[in-house]
């Protein structure tokens, strides 16, 4: 996960939990529930959480690259 404060107030968060199964904070009920919490928390203090999944970095990474550096450009 990444966080850009000082330029953009917002937060990359690559959610691969699914991935790991038991091992991921994502996954389950309870995991799912804690990171919307964070972004419920987040969002309050200006920041976005743009969420990401390991499929879209390994089957699309210039699609990713491109949105990120369109949201960058937005919020800058």
């Amino acid at each position: 996960d990444f966080c850009w404060p000082a330029a953009a107030m917002w937060i990359v968060e690559l959610d691969g939990g699914s991935y790991l199964g038991a091992r991921g904070g994502h996954t389950g009920k309870k995991g799912f529930e804690r990171a919307r919490e964070k972004d419920l928390e987040a969002l309050a203090l200006g920041y976005i959480t743009v969420r990401i999944t390991p499929d879209m970095l390994r089957n699309s990474p210039f699609r990713v690259f491109e949105v990120l550096t369109k949201l960058y450009n937005e919020r800058t």
